[in-house]
């Protein structure tokens, strides 16, 4: 049950959980791969390198409340490329280059003033 309006409550836990194998590599890079069907179907690029998930030196706040362990940036970057290609942070699905990045910045939902609208702002 919500406590409030916001889908970023703190008090609630909003995440997905997937679990994961180390499962062969990919380009020689040893990687760790979903271990459902499904998400191997759906996400069917999406590898984490398993230096990178063996580190315990990096570190990200996730939804803006919680300190949670991340992959070192390196292996941040090659697991978004190997997924995203090489222009991941740059272009959006499809395919048109991002100039706004506003809306990567949010940390709550609001509702448009006249337009009704969700924007997503700081």
């Amino acid at each position: 049950m919500r406590s409030s309006g916001s889908p970023f409550d703190p008090q609630l836990a909003h995440t997905d959980i997937f679990t994961f194998k180390e499962d062969g590599d990919v380009a020689g890079v040893p990687v760790l791969r979903y271990t459902a069907k499904k998400a191997r179907m759906v996400w069917p690029r999406e590898v984490i390198p398993v230096s990178g998930w063996y580190s315990d030196t990096a570190t990200m706040l996730f939804g803006g409340y919680v300190t949670v362990r991340s992959l070192p940036a390196p292996e941040l970057c090659w697991a978004l490329q190997t997924a995203y290609g090489q222009q991941w942070a740059s272009l959006d699905g499809s395919g048109k280059r991002i100039v706004d990045f506003s809306c990567a910045r949010h940390s709550t939902i609001v509702e448009g003033e006249s337009t009704g609208k969700v924007l997503h702002s700081v």
